[in-house]
């Protein structure tokens, strides 16, 4: 097995996933809406990810990245109960959403410094929040965000007035 297909495990059941290190590739949704995985490590062999992959799995806590990972893609880990997250030094990219709505993200550190960090056109949406205005359905995030001084982590917080 070399991928995990798009929407492969829509809304399954399991509380845990033990992804095989011959999988290179997980599409698009491929865990989204799996409300009792509670934990995930992802391999060092998974180098390509799909889009809302870890969606809305809210017992989503414990979540270990692979080292080689370059890209955090679309809503990858949106809704999901993570609280803490260490982005890899690989990580070149984090795009939109990705940590969107995670009501329980306390820490995020980013340990690549040049990290771009994605913002959405409309401006209602954050690459990372921890809940939305009910009034106004503008994002916030309650969380600290740690990473290098002077580098784009830093501008990001400071752009949406973030604790750093």
């Amino acid at each position: 097995m070399t991928a995990v297909g798009d929407r492969a495990f829509l809304r399954s059941a399991f509380s845990t996933v033990q992804i095989p290190d011959s999988v290179e590739r997980i599409g698009d949704g491929a865990f989204t809406g799996c409300g009792n995985l509670t934990e995930i490590t992802i391999p060092e062999t998974v180098t390509e990810f799909g889009k809302c992959v870890f969606g809305n799995c809210p017992n989503l806590k414990i979540l270990t990245l692979p080292e080689n990972m370059t890209e955090i893609p679309f809503a990858m880990f949106e809704s999901t109960g993570i609280e803490k997250i260490i982005i890899p030094e690989n990580v070149q990219n984090i795009d939109y959403f990705a940590f969107a709505l995670c009501k329980n993200l306390k820490g995020i550190t980013i340990l690549n410094p040049d990290c771009e960090i994605a913002i959405s056109s409309t401006g209602m949406g954050f690459t990372f929040s921890t809940g939305a205005n009910a009034e106004t359905a503008k994002e916030y995030f309650n969380g600290i965000i740690y990473g290098y001084e002077n580098f784009t982590v830093q501008e990001y917080a400071k752009q949406f007035s973030f604790k750093l």
